[in-house]
């Protein structure tokens, strides 16, 4: 009989839990209103440094400050579609 107790008490977490994910904060309601302009100018930027990475084939200084940003620029991406991706999980 306990340990049945604990099951039900177990599983009304979870659906609770469930729940309360399916609303957003106030604050991911504003992240998420902004997030595909946020990817799409991110893209953008990369695209543009790849094509300045390709203008400045020889000049090793500028490449290297290039390279380094586009490595940012590609992390905040990836950081980017994962927040997308959790928060297209909610409903509105």
């Amino acid at each position: 009989e306990m340990a049945n107790q604990v099951q039900k008490a177990e599983k009304e977490k979870v659906v609770k839990v469930r729940e309360d994910k399916k609303r957003m904060t106030y604050q991911e309601k504003q992240e998420w209103a902004s997030i595909e302009g946020d990817i799409e100018a991110l893209e953008n930027r990369i695209a543009t440094i790849e094509e300045e990475m390709q203008a400045n084939g020889s000049d090793f200084g500028k490449l290297a400050t290039l390279q380094k940003e586009l490595d940012e620029k590609n992390e905040e991406l990836l950081e980017k579609y994962d927040r997308y991706e959790y928060l297209s999980d909610f409903d509105g």
